[in-house]
């Protein structure tokens, strides 16, 4: 139980400076979506992030009792701990090769994970901020940047160049490049030439917010927010259709199916609870038993290669080839397991590289999904902590999007999420530059930390009450 004197003084507090912190918080959210200034800027909205999330941790002692907030510490102790780890690790000490800037960036890294999430816990935890403002800033910050790099990148191009000029190259320097594979992005305060995959990201979280309006719980009363939030959605889905980004397209039309089955699903289980919540179980099992039957797969196909010598459709020749999106992802197993492909033979671990990321930087492999670059940099532990956070996640955040009133905008924010997920496990690209060479981890993007924040926002769903009346 709270002290007299400081759930007086932090009464004061929560009812004078609650617009400010809102206001202030919503921004920096937006700005971080945004990726404004780049690598610096990103640095920068790191530590007023964590700032303002300090700043703010009487709203957080206003709606908690010290009972519950030990119990939240003790709950997220394993998500705190994977925010430490995630810059630490031999991959990164190789990279930066100087212990000092190595120690410097991943407390930094640290700073700004644990600060975003505080900060979106913050934001839930003010009587008066309503979950639409947050939508709107997050969904504003990203349609900024979208409608910026769509602009530019159609004024370059054309419209519909990735179908127009497919198979057409131009030289740069006396190289040759595709044209189709190619976007323009806005990194720092400058536009640079990426790959679709890259540049397409942003596009694609915005489109899939649109997803979450299959939850609707009246079209007469919402129609507002189905003009607001669907208009900028849309935005999304044209930047992604006028480019063509095919990849990008089908993995959006998984997005909104799996939202409209969900919905439907929804739907029925609030008149059947018993089919709800035996079919949420199974479905939930049923998931986490084919992603460790494909992770020991994987992982034994990358000793014994005998996925790649049953000759299955499909699988065994994109497992062969290192261009293949399964190839380079064995390709990662191989260097962790054995500190290499070329040692995968051999078959002796190296255990540095395998619990602590991969360490020889004189040859790397990344791969289109961000678990296993994860895997990569930081190694098994690292990742098998990932792993259980995203099932404990979607355990969570669904029993978030299902409860009580004010439906829609919450699961706007859990399809952004969802959409994340879905997106950058596919179409992850950390060395993204087509003219130039830069390293760009998911890991230390906005999209990343922006994600964090709702996460942190999603995660403090206790309801939160105002004079006069529930929040929502």
């Amino acid at each position: 139980m709270n002290h007299p004197s400081t759930e007086k003084s932090n009464h004061r507090f929560v009812h004078r400076y609650d617009t400010v912190i809102a206001f202030l918080g919503i921004e920096i959210l937006a700005l971080i979506f945004f990726g404004f200034g780049g690598a610096l800027g990103l640095s920068i909205l790191k530590i007023l992030g964590a700032f303002l999330a300090f700043v703010g941790f009487p709203f957080v002692e206003n709606a908690y009792s010290k009972a519950e907030r030990k119990a939240l510490l003790r709950l997220l102790s394993p998500l705190f701990i994977f925010f430490f780890l995630l810059g630490l690790s031999s991959f990164w000490f190789s990279y930066y090769g100087s212990p000092f800037y190595a120690l410097a960036n991943g407390l930094v890294q640290f700073i700004g994970c644990f600060g975003a999430f505080a900060l979106g816990f913050v934001l839930r935890s003010i009587p008066t901020l309503g979950v639409d403002k947050v939508v709107l800033g997050v969904q504003i910050g990203l349609a900024l940047l979208v409608a910026i790099t769509g602009i530019y990148s159609f004024a370059r191009y054309g419209i519909l160049y990735a179908s127009r000029f497919a198979g057409k190259v131009y030289y740069y320097d006396g190289v040759v490049f595709p044209i189709a594979s190619e976007t323009k992005a806005l990194v720092g305060f400058g536009f640079s030439e990426v790959s679709l995959s890259y540049g397409m990201g942003p596009a694609f979280l915005l489109a899939g917010t649109g997803s979450g309006l299959f939850f609707l719980e009246s079209f007469r009363k919402e129609w507002k927010r189905i003009l607001a939030c669907g208009g900028m959605a849309c935005l999304g889905i044209l930047y992604l259709a006028f480019v063509p980004f095919a990849k990008g397209l089908l993995l959006l039309a998984f997005v909104y199916i799996a939202a409209f089955v969900a919905s439907l699903l929804y739907r029925f289980s609030s008149s059947h609870q018993r089919f709800g919540k035996i079919f949420t179980r199974i479905a939930f099992f049923t998931l986490v038993g084919v992603v460790v039957l494909g992770l020991l797969l994987l992982i034994i196909d990358a000793k014994t290669a005998i996925l790649r010598s049953m000759n299955i459709p499909y699988l065994s020749a994109n497992l062969a080839s290192n261009d293949g999106f399964f190839g380079e992802i064995r390709r990662q197993i191989q260097d962790v397991m054995f500190g290499g492909a070329m040692n995968a033979e051999l078959g002796k671990i190296d255990p540095l590289s395998l619990f602590f990321g991969y360490h020889n930087l004189t040859s790397v492999h990344f791969s289109s999904s961000f678990e296993f670059n994860i895997l990569y940099e930081n190694g098994l532990l690292l990742f098998l902590l990932l792993v259980v956070l995203l099932f404990l996640g979607i355990h969570r955040y669904r029993a978030y999007l299902v409860q009580g009133e004010g439906r829609t905008p919450r699961a706007i924010l859990v399809a952004l999420l969802f959409s994340a997920l879905v997106y950058f496990s596919v179409c992850s690209d950390e060395l993204p530059f087509i003219h130039e060479s830069g390293f760009l981890p998911f890991t230390q993007s906005g999209t990343f930390l922006g994600c964090i924040a709702v996460c942190g926002y999603c995660f403090a769903n206790k309801p939160m009450t105002q004079e006069g009346g529930a929040h929502e």
